[in-house]
């Protein structure tokens, strides 16, 4: 089982650590052993905390693949800069803007709309930083190779329809495939 019991957490929050493939807990333990826990993040010189939103179906790749899936191209849905595939995530202290990506989706008839952000440790060390003609990309978002991303935790938060905001990206309806 790749997720741990979901604990409640502020502002209506659960996170369930994840215990699969590219997690935390698999980290070589030279580099846990350089890394300590604070709040439930990581900190240590190349590891950093960084946050990436998503839709909920991420949630079964994330699972199934065990490594969540560099934004590769727009005709697929992903949102990256042009000739930039990476993992595109917010530091620490910009995550709130992670929520800007993530998508409510209703799951159920019961009238709850779930979204999902992912919790990460990135080796910032091989962070990608200049376009594919070597110009520097000036953005406040972190882009990372596959590779270079540990999952720690799977964050989900639950809205009624009356509690949605204006800014909250949607879907009435989830319908996977059969």
């Amino acid at each position: 089982d790749f997720l741990g019991e979901p604990v409640a957490c502020d502002g209506g929050w659960y996170r369930l650590p994840y215990h699969g493939p590219n997690s935390i807990i698999g980290m070589p333990e030279e580099e846990k052993s350089k890394s300590k826990t604070l709040n439930f993040r990581w900190e240590c010189p190349n590891w950093q905390a960084a946050w990436h939103g998503t839709k909920f179906t991420s949630v079964y790749s994330i699972l199934f693949h065990g490594q969540l899936r560099a934004s590769q191209m727009e005709a697929l849905g992903d949102r990256l800069f042009e000739g930039m595939e990476a993992i595109y995530c917010f530091q620490d202290n910009l995550w709130k803007k992670a929520e800007y990506y993530l998508r409510y989706e209703q799951l159920g008839k019961d009238g709850v709309f779930w979204a999902v952000m992912v919790e990460l440790l990135i080796d910032r060390s091989m962070r990608i930083i200049h376009t594919p003609d070597g110009d520097k990309k000036k953005t406040d978002q972190w882009m990372q190779p596959p590779g270079t991303v540990k999952i720690a935790n799977i964050w989900l938060h639950g809205r009624t329809a009356p509690q949605m905001q204006d800014s909250c990206d949607c879907s009435l309806r989830w319908q996977p495939e059969a």
